[in-house]
């Protein structure tokens, strides 16, 4: 079962990347480099996975790509959050988790990545909440079909929800009973599944029409 999921995983992971490429000029930049994202997160993926099959160490791969996925999704947000103040605290964000990432790969035991990825969802859900906010609180009319922001910022509530979610009980859970807990974690492919789609779906959006003179 677990073999499958991540077959489909990836099999979804390089249908979004291979769609954003082919798409791309229907988006603007930072919009139109999702198929670079998407690229390196599949090789990253890849990666960390030949090298866990091989009985390696692999948390590293994870801890080297957490800044350019906070990167790319921070430049996503400063396209279209319109609060300079808000603006601001997103760039400084930028530099603050590249820090933290170097100072815990050079100084740190980084035998795992969960700090680091739990900070950088945090980060993440900051940023679309108040992209959401913001976007309610507009006067103005919002058409989801060209807006791409909008189904980036759905799949990541949902996967970081949910990843959140899985890690809080897998492990309390794996004491008590391994066979629920495998289970339960085996639902974070299907909550990257969804992710990637809802790329797919941002990548599809029609642009935007030109506003009238």
């Amino acid at each position: 079962m677990q073999n499958v999921l991540l077959i489909s995983y990836f099999c979804a992971l390089i249908v979004s990347a291979v769609v954003g490429y082919f798409y791309r000029q229907r988006q603007k930049p930072p919009f139109s480099w999702a198929w670079i994202y998407l690229s390196l997160t599949l090789l990253m993926d890849a990666c960390s996975e030949y090298l866990r099959i091989s009985g390696l160490k692999f948390q590293h791969v994870y801890i080297l790509f957490g800044p350019i996925e906070y990167f790319f999704i921070a430049l996503l947000y400063l396209s279209e959050i319109r609060n300079h103040f808000v603006a601001m605290l997103i760039k400084i964000s930028i530099v603050f988790y590249f820090v933290i990432c170097l100072l815990y790969y050079f100084a740190l035991n980084y035998n795992t990545h969960y700090y680091i990825f739990n900070l950088r969802g945090c980060l993440i859900i900051a940023m679309l909440l108040y992209y959401l906010k913001e976007t309610y609180e507009r006067n103005e009319v919002f058409d989801i079909k060209s807006e791409p922001l909008f189904w980036i910022s759905i799949g990541s509530l949902v996967f970081w929800s949910g990843t959140f979610f899985i890690i809080s009980f897998v492990n309390t859970l794996n004491k008590v009973n391994p066979k629920a807990s495998e289970l339960l974690f085996s639902i974070n492919p299907l909550l990257n599944i969804f992710l990637y789609l809802m790329f797919v779906k941002a990548v599809l959006c029609r642009k935007k029409a030109s506003p009238s003179l």
